[in-house]
């Protein structure tokens, strides 16, 4: 765990009181690691932290100190120092956001609107005074933009998505340095990720099948570079009004082979092997595990969007990461035929496929991938959107009630 920029009080109940930097989004993955363990045997938590801490020695510490606490003390009890904490910096976090300088105007680009946020960086749409056209730039949260590892990881996404020139892959302009902010600058493309569609329940198989054969097509173009996306999930899929795909942060991506950019050296690893870095509900059984990985995580990521789009439902769920990892190691989910009758069996054996545990049976490549989707919708045809179906039985259900009054 990298540490912020903010005092609070870590509570060691026992111990004495320790002053340490925590930002907001550490106090909660702090927080749903600590929950996660408590559900498991006590002779089970060991061998929990270590997966699932892999790498960060100061997240497996702290929780294992809060677990310490509420076995010594009562749960009640450190969950309430947890949350007096998580509200410290968070009201300490709004403080410093607030007296933030260049917020509004950073170098030549005019701040406008803010257009999403994350752990790994914070996306606003910008005018660009100098050559008057939209952008978007990613800056760094304020807890890591002093954090020189987090600087370099900003630097490698973009050097590695300015590598891929391809147009289902969002085009990165440049990586600036004004303000004392670093932050990429890349195209602002209009349109709606893919979480919303699937939460619209607007989505046509047909559609379907060519999102992700164009999402599969990004993928073969990182793949051919070395890259490893890594984090595969509908809110990384932007999708235009005109119907385009464009594959977004590769903030995570890792690379497979050297490869050089322009102004810049060769790749650098900033990832630990056997730490475990993604979504867990899209994460494929040996990324769970914390295993090398090759281009077929991809594979199975994507597998696994495509099954919640045409479904509603992720292929594996539970209460919390570790039941849902335990999932995607073991368990095998209901083919998507079987929650929506209407869809092909062409289509449960591409998912099957994708969703293969053992690497060595799924597609061997995203461009094999993209293929057998193109192939599937070349045969489908009139297959409705969910919605358009709910309206089919309801007017089927009329027909036949007016039949048996007739």
């Amino acid at each position: 765990m990298e540490r912020g920029s903010f005092n609070v009080i870590n509570l060691r109940f026992g111990l004495p009181l320790i002053t340490v930097l925590m930002t907001p989004k550490q106090w909660e993955q702090i927080g749903q690691v600590y929950h996660d363990a408590l559900e498991l045997a006590p002779e089970e938590r060991a061998d929990f932290l270590a997966r699932v801490c892999a790498g960060d020695e100061a997240l497996r510490l702290e929780v294992e100190s809060l677990i310490s606490a509420a076995e010594q003390a009562g749960d009640f009890i450190a969950a309430s120092a947890l949350k007096d904490a998580a509200r410290m910096v968070t009201v300490e976090t709004r403080e410093q956001h607030s007296r933030a300088p260049g917020r509004r105007q950073i170098g030549h680009y005019q701040i406008m609107s803010q257009l999403g946020a994350g752990g790994m960086g914070e996306v606003y749409l910008a005018q660009d005074t100098r050559l008057g056209r939209q952008v978007a730039i990613k800056l760094l949260p304020p807890d890591a933009a002093q954090d020189p590892t987090a600087k370099r990881r900003l630097l490698r996404e973009a050097r590695a998505a300015a590598a891929l020139n391809h147009p289902n892959i969002v085009t990165i302009h440049s990586i600036e340095e004004a303000d004392n902010s670093v932050f990429i600058v890349m195209e602002y493309v209009e349109g709606a990720t893919l979480t919303i569609r699937i939460e619209d329940r607007k989505l046509e198989f047909i559609r379907l099948l060519d999102i992700g054969a164009q999402v599969a097509d990004a993928l073969a173009a990182a793949h051919s570079v070395g890259l490893v996306h890594r984090d595969i999930k509908p809110s990384n899929i932007l999708i235009t009004q005109e119907g385009q795909v464009k594959l977004l942060d590769f903030g995570i991506a890792k690379v497979t082979k050297p490869f050089h950019t322009e102004g810049g050296g060769a790749n650098s690893r900033l990832t630990a092997e056997g730490a475990i870095v993604g979504t867990v509900a899209y994460m494929s059984p040996e990324q769970g595990r914390g295993d090398t990985l090759d281009t077929r995580t991809d594979i199975f990521s994507l597998g696994a969007v495509l099954y919640e789009s045409a479904t509603g439902n992720p292929p594996f769920s539970g209460p919390n990461a570790l039941a849902i990892l335990r999932q995607i190691d073991a368990a095998e989910p209901p083919a998507p035929s079987a929650i929506k009758p209407e869809l092909p069996p062409e289509f449960d054996l591409i998912i099957e496929r994708a969703l293969a545990k053992d690497k060595e049976r799924r597609y061997q490549s995203a461009s094999d991938l993209a293929a057998a989707l193109r192939r599937l919708k070349g045969k489908v045809v009139g297959v409705p959107s969910f919605r358009e179906e709910g309206r089919e039985e309801g007017r089927e259900e009329g027909r036949e009630e007016g039949r048996e009054e007739g």
